[in-house]
């Protein structure tokens, strides 16, 4: 590095952190990319998603059709994907 050094200070953040249905969109979101990939298979990636926004109580607050909304919403656009 010669002689300049990188300086790292700590912040604290004011910020709140993303709420459980932001986290869970980016997730379906990424799971369906790995799905559409062939990377994953699909009832491992929805199975996963599922048990992590009940874990979350996202399941029982916004209700199951609600969550089921958004998994569809993210694994749409791979529907077409070719086998």
């Amino acid at each position: 590095m010669g002689s300049s050094q990188l300086a790292f200070q700590e912040t604290e953040f004011d910020a709140p952190l993303a709420p459980a249905l932001d986290v869970l969109v980016a997730r379906a979101e990424a799971r369906a990319i790995l799905w559409g990939n062939h990377a994953m298979e699909l009832q491992e990636a929805v199975d996963q998603l599922w048990e992590w926004a009940d874990a979350q109580g996202l399941v029982k607050s916004v209700g199951a059709d609600t969550v089921q909304a958004i998994l569809a919403d993210a694994f749409e656009p791979w529907q077409d994907r070719s086998c």
